[in-house]
């Protein structure tokens, strides 16, 4: 998703606030046919964006509940693991069978 103009503090957006700041972006985003897959692991609770005191996995399901109320079609995936090659490897496979399947 794109801003409709530059940041007047110099950050890039959805960047420094992490997933909440993409969350915002969502929040003002027209419906479109894009799809999302949002992949998280189930161990990522401590604070990861410190600027909104949350946790990927709290950040993650947010963003998709905001998708989703914007009529996007979104799909998260929680896995066991946490932030680890791991999940990152099963999480890739998976986006390219839904994305590039007919």
């Amino acid at each position: 998703m794109a801003s409709r103009g530059p940041p007047t503090n110099g950050a890039i957006p959805g960047r420094t606030a992490g997933r909440e700041g993409l969350a915002r972006l969502a929040a003002r985003a027209a419906p479109s046919k894009t799809r999302f897959l949002l992949t998280i692991g189930r161990l990522e609770t401590s604070v990861a964006f410190s600027a909104d005191g949350v946790s990927m996995l709290h950040a993650s399901r947010h963003l998709r509940d905001v998708l989703e109320a914007r009529g996007f079609d979104v799909t998260l995936r929680e896995t066991s693991g946490g932030h680890d090659p791991h999940n990152w490897s099963t999480s890739l496979a998976d986006a390219l069978v839904m994305f590039l399947a007919p």
